[in-house]
């Protein structure tokens, strides 16, 4: 299998690296569409089996050259989308008789409110990269009680959290936060959890998102908090049912089951090629987090 991914990282997700990478790792040929090289141009030079794809990155051209192609898949990750942007998009991919399996989402189903009228969505969450750990380590090292991790302007929140601490850092991967103490990509900046006593992550939307699981992954003491109290309710949820109540086994299960690889077999599975899930299962085995 030939896969093609395209290269929609941004500052809430390395999911397009990280597919890449573990392709690689296993064995597949998986290749990263970085380049400025037009649709029809890239399509026909590499000739993948699977295109995978975020919605938003999507092009007329795109759908033209996958219209009644029975030997290419196209697979759409539609976080963000609205319901009504989604139904569009399957109306698409019917009267272009392009072969799309299933979408899926990073929400969890919990905080999933699209439902497609035709497709199949599946909910593949984010992970934690453990790439960014394999990378080189930051020269910049210092010790701070509390670093708070969001995506939106604080204010005057989380004055229970600072009561009583001497330093306090605000973190963020949004580039026009100007108010944030240290901005970053999301590589940089899980290489900087390590310097925190503590970590708070908290998104506008309340979903819990890659920030997170990297943070349980390399940081120390870590806790989530909407930015309303309304949404922490079902990201509670979330975090129950995926890491459980105690936080003192937070990060050994998510090294089990929350890692960027866990998620690429997630999606390996939805494509239906049990070899390589097998494959990313050794590969899981193998690496000691």
């Amino acid at each position: 299998m030939k896969i093609l991914v395209q290269n929609y990282i941004n500052g809430e997700s390395s999911e397009a690296g990280y597919f890449h990478e573990t392709f690689n790792n296993i064995g597949l040929q998986c290749q990263m569409w970085s380049d400025n090289m037009s649709a029809y141009d890239k399509l026909d030079s590499y000739s993948p089996d699977v295109l995978v794809c975020h919605y938003m990155w999507m092009s007329h051209d795109i759908f033209k050259y996958f219209s009644n192609r029975s030997n290419m898949s196209l697979i759409l990750n539609v976080t963000g989308a609205t319901q009504n942007e989604v139904e569009i998009i399957e109306d698409i991919i019917t009267k272009n008789n392009v072969q799309a399996p299933f979408f899926y989402t990073n929400l969890s189903k919990n905080m999933n409110k699209v439902k497609p009228k035709k497709i199949k969505l599946h909910s593949i969450m984010n992970g934690a990269d453990i790439f960014f750990g394999f990378a080189q380590q930051p020269s910049v090292e210092y010790d701070i009680d509390l670093g708070i991790v969001s995506d939106y302007t604080i204010g005057s929140r989380f004055s229970d959290a600072k009561e009583g601490i001497k330093s306090w850092h605000t973190l963020t991967t949004s580039p026009d936060l100007e108010s944030a103490d240290v901005k970053s990509d999301l590589r940089m900046m899980s290489l900087l959890f390590q310097n925190y006593k503590k970590l708070i992550v908290s998104t506008e939307s309340g979903r819990v998102g890659q920030s997170f699981f990297d943070a349980v992954l390399y940081g120390k003491d870590v806790e989530f908090r909407g930015k309303y109290e309304t949404q922490q309710e079902n990201a509670q949820k979330d975090i129950e049912l995926f890491l459980g109540k105690d936080k003192e086994k937070w990060r050994k299960r998510l090294s089990s089951n929350h890692t960027c690889l866990n998620r690429a077999k997630q999606l390996l599975s939805k494509l239906k090629h049990e070899e390589a899930e097998k494959a990313v299962d050794k590969l899981i085995k193998g690496i000691a987090l």
